[in-house]
């Protein structure tokens, strides 16, 4: 190749790295405009592709009076690179101009009728530029070219060059450049490649020209085969199907990240670079038509045979270190097993079409463009096709099925347009006969697998469809149906039997916010998930807006209407939108008192655009004076560097931020508003939701308040100088996969706000013994430890140090401290409490300790009903009932004068009674795992006869047998009660019973 030639080749490669990544940042760009929804995805990309149609279309027309290709290439380089400048600017613009167009005073939801709105603001601001990208394949086709040998061999070579620096932009653009740059740097180191690739056009081909311009009219130039286009077009209908099927398909193994996306378009476009080459190698061939028909056939088994053993992928290893170079090796190898063998036959046939339509090398400039828009044409179609019609409709099974069928069709009209053997057409057209008929299954196992890193949920699918954007299935598993998107966990709906504090965080989300503003009247949540938290919202909540992003989240939850305790979407409240929730927002004025953001993970291309500064400001702004906006997130999701980015991010918006680890555990709730957050002690006891604040294991405002872990100032203080998450520099969207592996640890959480946690010696001293009661009931040695180090009172300090002691490090010597306190301790009174409610029995035995409870007659009143309860004398103990009820939430007693109360009601076995001593129990279940009260539940159930909450004790105890190891001889012995009563119900016609029966035996099964 002459050295001018490979000169240009390099620089044809440049504009192909560029331009993919511009189309991936202005995407992301017009997604923060449009959002995230498939219609406006769609219609970004249809306008992007309708650009290069464009161009490549116009240039084949004119063409011919071209003189000098390579400068005017080098020309369209340098335009592209000065409207690159204003790319972000126009689609600013542009967003303006949609939210004035379409904008309401409510909240709506998106419909088909925006998509014509969508394709024409993205046409209107993408065509110059990508028309002049599309341009660029004829112009430097018509310097190739110069013989009628060269002609498949020039487009080839180019078509594979643009295509390969594509594919490397696909990597640079996912793994460096938007990671390290954000995405108007990245767009900067584009704009400057642009540059160098004019002026080494301009430099090196300035003399240079083709043959004087051709006088042929382009509109007379003849095609041989001009039913090619029409072939070509239906290849570029497959070949962006297979794309969108694919990539839908792979995010279940690969996750929905950037990176993830990244490798998937890498190795498609590799697929399709290295293709042309072959391509080329095939126009050398005697019988090109055969040639073309192989191809088409090849295209259609290399997918189908990828599909039938998609199920099987799922037993490779997959790096679940997001971002990793292991993790791209991995995908890399998926995308190798499916997308690349494929690819790499589409590619092929672009170079070889041309060459079959081509009479006149002078012509083929002009005919690849028409070739390439044709295509172009197809791919845009195909596009829209299987992301609005084929996969939803008709799944993914069958999609594969319409592909193949395409692709033989489109090999057996070339076989019979080019005269091939009967033979041929005859076996072509019994494999269309033979794929119309034969089943084929979806790949259950894909959809049900896990990308972070769960092989494959194994259980009954209540629900399954494909929607618009996300795969959705509804798995009936261990009494709950579970929900996923694309593989991913989002929520469980509970069965009606089950503890509403299981899934305690989605309850959080709603109740927090009203209790820290009482006054709340509208409320806006962001994702449906399961319900749960549209379910939570407190009744004195006026309004209740929902917006979500996948329809078929609100179909799901649909299904499972008559299933649930109470179904959330027959609220009357409730305004239920299906949009995008920055499109939702950023289109409508409508204000509300509490903005709940419950996106489940960050990194996905719905969610990761919700935790920008510059969505915070659009909520900050539809938030009336002192509205609450409240953002979840999990743990497993953030490391330090995030969670201080995302804390400095809501700072810079709001006044005030608080952060709540709620009862301790896994998830983190942010509390903002520009107004004090602060909840009193006055306003949690005059809640009208106190009741369900107790099956949630919040008892008192002491409680309430050990969940929050920074105030105001504190989280101003701990996050001061974190870089901010913006849309130009998404620090969730980037961060958070690459740290799923390697997140921040509850221990390492625990340290880290060790400084700043309550400081026990601030309460008055039955509400620090109350703390450090609660902690050791949360099981939070770490955190309390630190607590207990850093108090002044040596005397309260060690009686801290001595409870903590006895449950988590040393019984017998915690136990021989508290006793020698009871003499001599000014809390000697609250050290014999907590011995009496772990042992009482010692109550009973040890002198000193008999004798300091006669001195309390609260503390001698629980003693006394317990003695009666073990002398099984449970009448007796009714009449103190109402005293028992009275003794302080934070009482070190608490617990043990509900046990009390609970266990008359069970043996009084009245109904009314046995509701009430159910609800004790789940009370005090919330707060911990306790096998004993299990049991209570599971006899209460029992006599209540209650089916629902026996199946779900039963659920129970399996997980804390898988937890724990065998259960003990009494659980054993409830749990085949438990068994025997529900054979009992089945006998007697109980459909329920026997379903029940079915599941559970499956999932003993299983374990």
């Amino acid at each position: 190749m002459p050295l001018k030639n490979l000169l240009l080749m390099t620089l044809f490669f440049l504009s192909g790295l560029t331009g993919l990544v511009y189309q991936v940042i202005w995407s992301q760009q017009f997604s923060l405009i449009f959002g995230s929804t498939e219609v406006a995805v769609a219609a970004v990309l249809a306008a992007y592709m309708g650009g290069l149609a464009l161009g490549a279309y116009l240039m084949g027309r004119l063409i011919h009076r071209v003189k000098r290709p390579v400068i005017w290439y080098a020309l369209f380089e340098l335009l592209l690179a000065i409207i690159a400048l204003s790319m972000s600017g126009l689609i600013d613009a542009g967003g303006h101009v949609f939210t004035w167009f379409i904008g309401t005073q409510e909240m709506t939801s998106v419909n088909q009728l925006h998509a014509p709105i969508y394709v024409l603001g993205a046409f209107a601001v993408l065509i110059i530029p990508t028309a002049l990208m599309g341009a660029t394949l004829p112009l430097l086709s018509k310097y190739v070219i110069t013989s009628d040998r060269t002609v498949g061999s020039g487009i080839g070579f180019l078509y594979a060059t643009n295509t390969l620096g594509a594919c490397l932009g696909a990597l640079l653009a996912a793994f460096w450049l938007i990671p390290d740059f954000g995405l108007q740097h990245s767009i900067y180191v584009a704009v400057g490649i642009n540059v160098f690739i004019f002026f080494l056009g301009i430099v090196f081909f300035q003399t240079q020209s083709s043959e004087s311009p051709d006088s042929t009219r382009p509109f007379n130039i003849e095609l041989q085969h001009r039913w090619m286009l029409g072939i070509m077009f239906v290849s570029g209908v497959v070949s962006f199907s297979h794309e969108v099927m694919w990539t839908r398909l792979l995010s279940h193994l690969l996750g929905g990240s950037v990176y993830a996306f990244g490798v998937m378009l890498f190795m498609f476009l590799l697929g399709i670079g290295l293709g042309a080459i072959i391509g080329f190698k095939l126009t050398q061939a005697n019988n090109k038509m055969l040639g073309f028909t192989c191809l088409q056939v090849g295209i259609a088994a290399m997918f189908f045979i990828s599909f039938t053993f998609a199920d099987q992928l799922t037993a490779l290893p997959i790096n679940q270190d997001f971002g990793s170079l292991v993790f791209v090796f991995s995908a890399m190898l998926l995308g190798a097993l499916t997308l690349l063998p494929g690819a790499l036959l589409i590619g092929a046939t672009f170079p070889l079409a041309t060459q079959i339509c081509t009479r006149n090398f002078k012509q083929a400039p002009a005919i690849s463009a028409r070739i390439y828009a044709w295509n172009t044409t197809g791919a845009i179609c195909g596009a829209l096709l299987c992301g609005f019609v084929l996969l939803s409709q008709f799944g993914f099974a069958d999609t594969a099925r319409i592909l193949t069928i395409l692709s033989l069709f489109a090999g057996c009209f070339v076989a019979y347009k080019s005269h091939q053997s009967g033979i041929t057409k005859a076996i072509l057209g019994l494999l269309i006969v033979l794929l119309a008929v034969l089943p084929i299954q979806e790949p259950l196992r894909v959809l049900s697998h896990s990308p972070l890193g769960v092989k494959q949920q194994t259980a009954d699918i209540d629900f399954l469809a494909v929607g618009q954007s996300a795969t959705v299935i509804m798995l009936n598993k261990n009494n709950e149906k579970r929900l996923l998107t694309n593989g991913l966990p989002e929520s469980s709906v509970q069965a009606p039997g089950d503890r509403i504090s299981k899934y305690h965080l989605a309850w959080w989300l709603s109740k927090l916010p009203v209790m820290s503003r009482p006054q709340t009247q509208d409320a806006l949540i962001i994702g449906l998930g399961a319900g749960l938290t549209l379910q939570a919202v407190p009744h004195t909540v006026r309004r209740v807006d929902v917006v979500e992003l996948e329809e078929e989240v609100i179909h799901a939850n649909q299904s499972v209407a008559s299933w649930r305790r109470e179904d959330p979407l027959a609220d009357p409240r409730l305004h239920l939108h299906h949009n995008d929730a920055r499109n939702a927002l950023r289109n409508s004025q409508q204000q509300f008192d509490v903005v709940i953001s419950q996106p489940s993970h960050p990194w996905t291309a719905g969610a990761s655009n919700l935790y920008t500064r510059e969505f915070f400001a659009l909520v900050e702004s539809r938030l009336n004076q002192s509205g609450v906006f409240v953002q979840w997130i999990g743990l497993r999701y953030v490391d330090q560097h995030l969670l201080r980015s995302l804390l400095a991010t809501l700072n810079a918006e709001f006044r005030h931020v608080e952060l709540y680890q709620p009862l301790s555990q896994g998830g983190l709730l942010f509390m903002a508003s520009n107004e004090p957050l602060n909840i009193s002690e006055d306003t949690f006891n005059r809640s009208q939701d106190l009741s369900e604040w107790r099956l949630l294991g919040v008892n008192s405002w002491l409680e309430l308040m050990l969940s929050r872990r920074l105030n105001a100032s504190q989280s101003r203080s701990f996050s001061d100088g974190a870089e901010l998450s913006t849309d130009q520099h998404n620090v969730m969207k980037i961060r958070s996969p690459k740290v799923i592996s390697r997140s921040l640890p509850k221990t390492e959480f625990d340290r880290l706000f060790a400084d700043d946690d309550w400081r026990l010696d601030d309460f008055e001293p039955s509400q620090t013994l109350s703390a450090v009661n609660r902690l050791i009931k949360e099981g939070q040695m770490i955190r309390l430890n630190a607590m207990i180090e850093r108090m002044q009172n040596s005397e309260l300090k060690q009686l801290s140090m001595s409870m903590m002691q006895y449950v988590f490090v040393d019984k017998q010597q915690a136990k021989a401290t508290l006793l020698n306190s009871l003499s001599s301790s000014n809390h000697a009174l609250t050290a014999g409490q907590f011995l009496m409610a772990k042992e009482p029995v010692l109550s009973l035995r040890n002198p000193t300790l008999v004798a300091l409870i006669e001195t309390d007659q609260l503390t001698s009143l629980v003693l006394e009903n317990w003695r009666l309860l073990r002398l099984q004398k449970w009448t007796a103990v009714k009449p103190h009932d109402e005293q028992l009820g009275q003794i302080p939430a934070d009482h070190v007693l608490y617990d043990m004068a509900k046990i009390l109360r609970i266990n008359w009601r069970l043996q009084s076995r009245e109904h009314d009674y046995l509701q009430q001593a159910l609800a004790f129990t789940d009370e005090l279940l919330s707060a911990r795992q306790s096998l004993h009260l299990l049991e209570t539940r599971a006899k209460l159930a029992l006599e209540l006869e209650n089916q629902e909450v026996l199946v779900a004790v039963m659920y129970d105890f399996k997980r804390i047998a898988n937890q724990s190891g065998p259960l003990n001889s009494s659980a054993q012995k409830t749990l085949r009660a438990l068994l025997e009563r529900l054979k009992y119900m089945q006998n007697n016609g109980s459909n329920f019973a026997l379903e029940s029966l079915r599941r559970l035996n499956q999932s003993f099964r299983s374990s």
